[in-house]
């Protein structure tokens, strides 16, 4: 912020001056200020991270090189984006919970429940967002093998968006259509609106 001022307080003041300074010293200054932005101390803590985080940072650098710079500052955010998608992604779940599930479990809130014949339980661990309801579709992709009460618990969910929601919508009249009855077991207010919403 302090150099930000200063360099716009010199061009309010003086800015008619800056004609005279040689394009050779201007040069010289855009070479340090690049280097001092390079950051090239971190340069080896980048090539220590995964292949996605190193291409990432490949492609915006030789673009900043080879090309525009603010239209790298847009390809390095939207890379960054869908990497934090995917990471996302790997994050979360979707799986069933069975009996060893419930007795591996240390602390858990399922702890010495029964759960009937007629039941069929899945949970979904980890933020449900968009890159990651896929998962809820393979797992669900027979759902002729489940009981005919089927309950997703989403206790362990920690976000959701429209996304999530629609996944949620589809596989609900999926369950319906194969005349299995479906419910959400969620914690929270917003939680409960989202499921009177995937389930009226």
């Amino acid at each position: 912020m302090v150099h930000a001022l200063t360099l716009f307080g010199i061009l309010l003041v003086a800015a008619p001056l800056a004609s005279f300074i040689p394009l050779t010293t201007l040069t010289a200054i855009l070479f340090v200020v690049a280097y001092n932005m390079g950051e090239w101390n971190e340069i080896g803590a980048i090539f220590e991270m995964d292949w996605a985080a190193i291409s990432v940072w490949l492609v915006t650098f030789a673009h900043t090189v080879f090309a525009d710079l603010t239209v790298t500052v847009g390809i390095g955010l939207a890379l960054a984006a869908l990497l934090y998608i995917y990471r996302i992604a790997e994050t979360t779940t979707v799986s069933p919970v069975t009996e060893e599930y419930i007795r591996d479990e240390l602390p858990h809130v399922l702890q010495w429940r029964i759960l009937p014949a007629y039941v069929t339980l899945l949970c979904i661990h980890g933020p449900f967002l968009f890159g990651t309801t896929e998962k809820l579709v393979e797992a669900t992709a027979n759902v002729e093998t489940f009981a005919p009460v089927v309950i997703l618990r989403l206790r362990n969910m920690t976000a959701i968006e429209a996304t999530g929601i629609h996944a949620i919508e589809t596989f609900a009249k999926r369950l319906h259509e194969s005349g299995r009855d479906a419910a959400l077991r969620c914690y929270g207010a917003t939680f409960r609106a989202l499921a009177r919403r995937a389930l009226p």
